[in-house]
């Protein structure tokens, strides 16, 4: 549903599921992972040093939690 919606409205998919993220390259949607959304938003300083590594903790923290699993270097 979300891969539709960014479709249709010409939007962007924010997704950390590389099965949609691939899914989506395939049908020509533009996507980005949150790890990289924080990392623009660090780099344009649009959050400070802090909350981004409070944030990357945070977003590990959930991912390894869901999945099961650790794929991010920190």
């Amino acid at each position: 549903a979300s891969q539709y919606l960014a479709s249709k409205l010409n939007g962007v998919l924010i997704t950390d599921d590389f099965k949609a993220l691939e899914m989506a390259d395939k049908v020509n949607i533009y996507t980005i992972s949150t790890l990289t959304l924080l990392d623009y938003a660090k780099y344009y300083n649009m959050i400070s040093n802090i909350e981004y590594l409070n944030a990357k903790e945070r977003l590990s923290t959930v991912y390894f939690t869901a999945v099961g699993e650790y794929s991010w270097k920190i």
